[in-house]
């Protein structure tokens, strides 16, 4: 029953998240800025998956650049701490000239000051700010992110490898929460492939016509009741091998099965990365 109260508490969160950005970052007053009326050109990607997924640290601001050849910066990407107001606490994105058209994997402003107390209260944490990119391609030293989900609008930013701080365990999976990042490195990143990001979820979500098999292109598996809560046990090409421990209810049925994780292009689970605290 705990468990089952973080994950809600922790999906209220995210839809508080997702209204507030919808309001202050694309068009609200303490938003992000405008689009400047000298739009830049950027080039769109074809893959919608991609090879996996970064985050970057907040403190220290993102050049943007329109290709992996050029010198010069289109934009610089900031965040900054609102300071006045009823969202004070809360994080804001900053741009010269991209604005609204940030529309990355995931932005997270992180809890006001008032939202931080509440969360406290009912025995949870201030949850903090966090950027993530789907990355399309990674170099030696820059990566293609998506920087419109919407549009497949792309960027390149530069980093420098060592600067990655994921650290797998000796069963290969990495810890990361944005909540919890005890690094001296403060221009630290954390890149992850896909495999990787579906090993460390802390759960995957599966629509319901999405068919389970007992093995990867094996026998489809009748389930007497829907199951939507899955962590992933192992990753092998297209398939990931699933079960619902610990998000069964007392009776049912442990389930260890497979699912296709992505398909013709497209991804056919849904992550919830980050929140496995206790």
């Amino acid at each position: 029953m705990i468990m089952k109260k973080i994950i809600k508490a922790f999906c209220l969160f995210s839809l508080s998240v997702v209204i507030f950005c919808n309001i202050s970052c694309y068009g609200g007053s303490e938003g992000m800025t405008k689009v400047n009326k000298s739009k830049v050109e950027l080039p769109r990607v074809d893959s919608i998956i991609g090879e996996g997924l970064i985050y970057f640290n907040l403190n220290h601001p993102l050049p943007l650049f329109a290709t992996e050849h050029d010198t010069v910066a289109y934009d610089t990407l900031k965040f900054v701490e609102i300071k006045s107001g009823p969202n004070m606490g809360k994080g804001d994105f900053k741009t010269n000239t991209l604005g609204n058209r940030l529309k990355p994997y995931e932005m997270n402003l992180g809890d006001s000051d008032k939202e931080a107390e509440s969360h406290v209260q009912m025995g949870l944490i201030r949850f903090r700010p966090y950027l993530i990119f789907r990355v399309v391609k990674k170099m030696d030293n820059a990566i293609v992110v998506l920087i419109n989900e919407e549009t497949k609008e792309s960027s390149v930013i530069k980093i420098d490898d060592n600067n990655n701080i994921r650290e797998e365990d000796k069963d290969g999976i990495a810890f990361f929460d944005p909540n919890f990042v005890d690094s001296k490195n403060n221009n630290w990143f954390f890149y992850e492939t896909w495999p990787q990001a579906l090993m460390r979820a802390f759960l995957i979500s599966l629509p319901k016509d999405l068919p389970i098999f007992d093995q990867p292109n094996g026998k489809q598996i009748a389930l007497a009741k829907q199951e939507t809560n899955f962590r992933v046990l192992s990753v092998e090409g297209d398939w990931a091998r699933i079960s619902n421990e610990p998000y069964h209810y007392e009776g049912d049925k442990l389930l260890d099965d497979w699912v296709k994780w992505h398909d013709q292009g497209k991804m056919n689970v849904h992550l919830m990365l980050n929140g496995g605290y206790e």
